[in-house]
C-alpha cells in the first residue's frame, strides 16, 4: 500500500471512530438509546401514551407509517435507505419518559446536502397520540384514534380511520384525512397546505361546521352551513380543497 492510500485509510478510520464517539456522547447527554438498522424495539407505554417523531433537520428525509395494533406495546421498526454510503451519517435514537416515547432523527453533520432517507414503521395502541415534525418526509397514520399533530415542509400527510382531533400542515404536499365513523361529534380538525391539495372525508352523520379559506384554490364543501359542536378549519393556497361524506 502506497503512502497516499495509507493516508486515505487512516482518515477513513478516524472518521468512523469520530462518528462512534458522537453517537456515544449523544446517548450520554440525552438518556436516549441508538436505533440499530433494520431492528425492532418493543416499548410498553400507558393505554393512551404519546409517540413523537422529531426529524426537522434538512439533512434527513424521515417518513413514518403508524398503524393501530391489538397489543399494548409500541413497536418501532427502522428501515433505512441504503446504497450510497450516506446512511452511516444518520443518527437517531429513542427516549422513553413515563408514557411518552420520542424518536429523534438527525444527521451527524449539518452540512449534508442530500437528505438521508429512513422510514419508521410503528405499531401503537389505538388511543395513542402522535406528533410528527418533519422537514423532508411523509406521514401515514392508520386506525389511530388519539390526537394527531403532523407537520412537514416537503411531503404528504395522511390519516385514515382517525379520531376527531387532527392537525396536519405541509408546505409542499397533500393533506388527506378520513375520520372514523364514530368521530362525528365535537371534531377539532385543522388541515393546511400551501402547494398541494386538502381532502377531508367525514362520517355521514357529521354535524360540525367546516370553514375553508385560502387563495388560488378550488373548494368543494357541502358542510359550510352546519352548526354542530367542534371546529374544522381547512386552508389551501395552490390546490383543491374537498370535503366529502363517506360513501
Amino acid at each position: 500500500m502506497n503512502k497516499t492510500n495509507m493516508n486515505k485509510a487512516t482518515r477513513g478510520c478516524r472518521a468512523r471512530v469520530f462518528l462512534g464517539l458522537l453517537a456515544i456522547l449523544g446517548v450520554l447527554l440525552t438518556d436516549a438509546t441508538p436505533i440499530l438498522a433494520d431492528t425492532m424495539r418493543h416499548v410498553r407505554l400507558g393505554p393512551a401514551g404519546h409517540v413523537t417523531v422529531s426529524a426537522a433537520s434538512i439533512g434527513v428525509a424521515a417518513n413514518i407509517f403508524v398503524r393501530a395494533g391489538t397489543g399494548a406495546d409500541v413497536v418501532v421498526h427502522r428501515i433505512i435507505k441504503k446504497g450510497d454510503g450516506r446512511e452511516q451519517y444518520l443518527h437517531d435514537s429513542i427516549a422513553v419518559k413515563g408514557d411518552s416515547l420520542t424518536i429523534t432523527v438527525q444527521p451527524y453533520f449539518a452540512g449534508i446536502v442530500h437528505p438521508i432517507g429512513v422510514t419508521y414503521d410503528i405499531t401503537v395502541p389505538t388511543e395513542t397520540s402522535i406528533t410528527y415534525r418533519g422537514s423532508n418526509g411523509w406521514a401515514k397514520i392508520t386506525g389511530v384514534r388519539g390526537p394527531l399533530d403532523l407537520s412537514t415542509a416537503n411531503g404528504n400527510l395522511a390519516a385514515y380511520q382517525s379520531g376527531s382531533t387532527v392537525r396536519g400542515r405541509t408546505t409542499n404536499g397533500n393533506v388527506e384525512v378520513e375520520l372514523a365513523r364514530d368521530a362525528a361529534h365535537a371534531a377539532h380538525i385543522e388541515l393546511r397546505a400551501v402547494n398541494g391539495n386538502v381532502s377531508l372525508q367525514v362520517p355521514a352523520s357529521f354535524d360540525a361546521r367546516v370553514e375553508t379559506s385560502g387563495a388560488n384554490n378550488d373548494v368543494v364543501n357541502p358542510f359550510w352551513h352546519n352548526r354542530g359542536p367542534g371546529l374544522v378549519s381547512l386552508f389551501d393556497v395552490n390546490g383543491t380543497t374537498v370535503v366529502r361524506a363517506e360513501p
